[in-house]
């Protein structure tokens, strides 16, 4: 395998490496991957008492060719999935008191990569100080209610958009 990534990718693989890294920070552990599908398949979530799942899928690009000169200037943006099955193995049905925690983990890592800029020395046009320009929920709102219900899996999915300071390339 290749050690040079795509732009998207390359971010998505330094952000897996920079949550892993903070995991003992956070207030739940985690591991993360980059991956570049969501799990569909829900017994592979981790539970209760296990690091939280997060998987960090790159895509949400905004590459937009800008100004007469045809200069690019790029953003890279990743897809952030926090997954965890909240079953409460003692009562049965969902934990509370884990949802809640899992809410507070997504705010610590929107937090998390927010104040710190990434480094992506492997993308095919290495950049550093790439730094959050945005940062929002999917679709399915700050988590997806539908899965918690029916099958009491906490799933959130956070979109960050980086933007590299100062990267500029010619066409």
């Amino acid at each position: 395998m290749s050690d040079v990534y795509g732009q998207s990718d390359a971010v998505a693989v330094e952000i897996a490496a920079a949550l892993n890294n903070a995991s003992p920070t956070f207030c739940l552990a985690v591991t993360a991957e980059r991956k570049f599908a969501r799990k569909l398949d829900l017994s592979d979530i981790s539970t209760i008492g296990n690091p939280v799942t997060i998987e960090v899928i790159p895509g949400d690009d905004l590459a937009d060719l800008t100004g007469l000169d045809q200069i690019y200037d790029d953003t890279y943006g990743c897809h952030v999935v926090i997954m965890q099955n909240v079953v409460d193995e003692t009562n049965g049905g969902l934990s509370e008191s884990q949802a809640a925690l899992l809410l507070r983990l997504r705010s610590e890592i929107v937090e998390f990569l927010c104040s710190h800029s990434l480094s992506c020395p492997n993308a095919v046009h290495p950049f550093s100080g790439a730094r959050v320009m945005a940062c929002r929920h999917g679709k399915e709102g700050i988590y997806n209610l539908l899965k918690l219900e029916e099958n009491n899996v906490f799933y959130s999915d956070l979109i960050t958009t980086y933007k590299a300071v100062g990267l500029r390339r010619r066409k």
